[in-house]
């Protein structure tokens, strides 16, 4: 069955998806008429992944102390260049590939937490923020217009918005419950989404000032398309929807490849010259 796109909207998004948190794996759906699917090839399993244009940066594990980031450069992956030491977690590219943003445990039981800006050109490391608090999950890093980044702060239940420029200067914009996926497009809206593990999916947008422009019910996990028109959201049964504004309705797209997906953090207007896939096949619409 043929899943029309809302706008005949085209494209490409990187997931990683699967059963459950620990055995993700690396996706890239193509977005048409019909959703076709491909699972990529990694050595390990993938709890996060971030792409701009045509630089893809997946986010693999394997232990408990933390991810290691890999690069698609040359027909495969590699490890990322200049990160200093090799466990991060909830990497983030800005747009046009250049800089990447990370939280960096250190500290006794890697406590301490720094929200660092990496230069994937010359490798220069700027530490812009530090905290004390649980490690940031996947897709709890964004960045923003003018280099801003965006990240909540706080104990789950209660967390505080915040936003850091590249030089450091950190201010509040709004607090919440329970986020866990944050996506902010250029103009300047910010999407927040609570987890779909535990819970029915709840997606807010915010405005500038940090006022809530909307909210999607029973949806998760945000991803803004290219343009910024269009917000990529999962159902807990694993159903992709896009919606948009003014009324934030829901279109049903198709179904997830496999269980859940954990970090939906790239929608582009084409898929990563190069990347090659282990299988590929079409997507029925879900019933």
């Amino acid at each position: 069955m043929e899943v029309a796109m809302p706008g005949d909207r085209v494209g490409v998004i990187y997931v990683a998806a699967g059963p459950d948190a620990y055995n993700a794996e690396l996706y890239e759906i193509r977005l048409g008429s019909t959703l076709c699917a491909r699972r990529l090839t990694l050595r390990a399993r993938v709890s996060d992944v971030t792409a701009s244009d045509e630089l893809l940066i997946a986010s693999t594990a394997r232990g408990l102390i933390g991810d290691r980031l890999e690069i698609f450069r040359e027909g495969r992956f590699r490890s990322v260049p200049h990160l200093g030491r090799p466990y991060v977690f909830s990497p983030t590219i800005a747009p046009g590939g250049r800089f990447l943003a990370i939280d960096r445990p250190s500290g006794h039981n890697n406590r301490l937490h720094t929200i660092v800006v990496v230069d994937l050109r010359s490798g220069r490391r700027v530490p812009v923020f530090r905290t004390r608090q649980t490690r940031m999950a996947p897709g709890e890093l964004a960045w923003g217009p003018d280099r801003w980044i965006a990240f909540p702060l706080g104990q789950r239940t209660r967390r505080t918005i915040m936003v850091v420029s590249a030089d450091g200067h950190a201010r509040p914009i709004a607090s919440t419950g329970w986020t866990s996926r944050i996506a902010w497009f250029p103009s300047r809206l910010i999407a927040l989404s609570t987890p779909l593990a535990f819970r029915e999916g709840r997606t807010i947008i915010l405005d500038p000032a940090g006022a809530t422009v909307a909210a999607i019910e029973g949806w998760s996990a945000v991803t803004w398309s290219p343009d910024g028109e269009m917000l990529l959201v999962q159902r807990r049964d694993g159903a992709l929807g896009a919606a948009s504004a003014p009324g934030w309705e829901v279109e049903v797209l198709g179904p997830s490849p496999v269980g859940l997906i954990y970090s939906s953090t790239a929608w582009l207007r084409g898929p990563i010259p190069g990347v090659i896939p282990q299988r590929m096949g079409d997507l029925s619409a879900p019933t």
